[in-house]
């Protein structure tokens, strides 16, 4: 097996997360999309040294020993503070995907100088359903790209090099995956500051087919397609519908059940071994306050992990920049239902051990996991065969296919089962 990330496609555990394009100092690796919509790194064999780089900081098989202190919750993280609240804008409130709280951050970083450039994700208006990661210091690349994506993101292979910039002076908007290879990558080479870093509450991703899946449930012919947004709060308010626009500017709304369907079939292998919703390696983490304050408009919940990451959050409330108020963390992670998230890592993990693979090494101690003993054995399984089967696919139009079949399939057993619950 060659020294390289090839090994971990070859598993089925690459995250997509673009650390080892970042790391390759011979350019030897790109991502490319596999016929199951996953993204995966490509070694060029010709280029490729046998370094081991690659695998010394990917995210996808390890975590650096010391990044998960073994006296905390891994499941929660370290926390300062909590908070629950909003942009006080309310152009950034209304285009976010909660609160705008990560917007209104980075505009007012960029304002007092604290950061250089920003590192975030923006959905394109070109049709390709591709998202692409910025570095920028202009607002408006900055409102470009608010709402979420939930697909794949090659962030960190965006990110510049510890030699060509200050570090501490950027601040980098991800999910877990994007920060578990940063801080891999600064364990490995001991950087004196590591970037501001922003996370997302992340339950998991879904492959780019998912989107091809919802634009035929649109039903607007492919090539007319502008843009998507999974969650839009302009169709109803907070939570959002799935939004796509075509290139006259017309839009199209798909209900959100079409979303929440997505995730049982199109979700990545490497996403049901994640432990990390909670974000846990980041200064700052923002969310959907599910559970907490379900306003319509949007609010955002917080968590301080870090000193640094607690005096932003508060220079920025004293500046008005944001309006919170400070909550109890155990009530945002009994809305993210964090207790439900353990119990399924722990089956996942131990399923795909059974199936003969070796599970990521998280350095997780024992006494974090619990025993399963809600849902049957088989639902993990039969999730992990189907992932698994994702990887492999060969051809998107009979993925496809199957996919729209299976749906169809689905609501049938639900209306037979509501039947059969109305007679007895």
């Amino acid at each position: 097996m060659a020294d390289n990330i090839s090994q971990v496609v070859f598993q089925s555990c690459c995250l997509g997360c673009g650390t080892c394009v970042h790391i390759c100092p011979h350019k030897a690796i790109q991502m490319y999309e596999t016929p199951g919509g996953l993204l995966w790194a490509k070694v060029n064999g010709e280029r490729c040294t046998q370094c081991g780089l690659c695998l010394d900081v990917c995210s996808g098989i390890h975590l650096k020993s010391g990044l998960l202190p073994q006296s905390i919750d891994p499941f929660k993280g370290h926390v300062l503070s909590a908070y629950c609240g909003r942009a006080t804008d309310s152009d950034i409130l209304k285009n976010g995907q909660s609160g705008g709280i990560a917007t209104a951050l980075l505009c007012y970083l960029l304002d007092a100088g604290d950061i250089d450039k920003t590192l975030v994700t923006q959905m394109p208006q070109d049709g390709s359903l591709r998202p692409v990661p910025v570095l920028t210091d202009d607002k408006d690349q900055i409102y470009k790209a608010q709402g979420s994506k939930y697909c794949p993101v090659p962030l960190n292979a965006y990110l510049p090099h510890a030699n060509e910039c200050d570090y501490s002076k950027i601040a980098v908007v991800g999910l877990p995956c994007h920060f578990h290879g940063i801080c891999n990558i600064a364990a490995k080479n001991n950087y004196y500051e590591r970037p501001l870093l922003i996370g997302l509450i992340c339950e998991r991703v879904m492959s780019f087919a998912a989107m091809e899946y919802l634009v035929k449930k649109s039903a607007l012919p492919r090539p007319s397609i502008a843009a998507m947004r999974y969650k839009d709060k302009s169709l109803g308010g907070w939570p959002g519908n799935i939004n796509i626009t075509s290139k006259d500017n017309k839009t199209t709304v798909v209900g959100s059940h079409h979303r929440m369907w997505c995730k049982s079939v199109f979700t990545p292998p490497r996403c049901y071994l994640c432990f990390d919703k909670m974000n846990v390696l980041s200064d700052i983490v923002l969310g959907d306050a599910w559970g907490v304050n379900e306003d319509k408009q949007g609010t955002s919940v917080i968590l301080a992990r870090t000193e640094r990451g607690q005096k932003v959050i508060e220079n920025a409330r004293q500046s008005g920049i944001v309006q919170i108020e400070p909550i109890d963390p155990e009530l945002i992670f009994k809305g993210q239902h964090i207790e439900t998230k353990r119990k399924d890592w722990t089956a996942f993990t131990a399923v795909w051990q059974q199936m003969g693979d070796q599970p990521p090494n998280l350095g997780i101690q024992p006494k974090w996991r619990v025993s399963q003993k809600g849902k049957g054995i088989a639902f993990y399984h039969q999730a992990i065969d189907k992932a698994l089967k994702l990887s492999r696919v060969s051809s998107r139009r009979k993925l496809l296919q199957k996919a729209h079949l299976q749906y169809f399939t689905d609501r049938i057993r639900k209306r037979i089962l509501k039947l059969k619950r109305a007679i007895l």
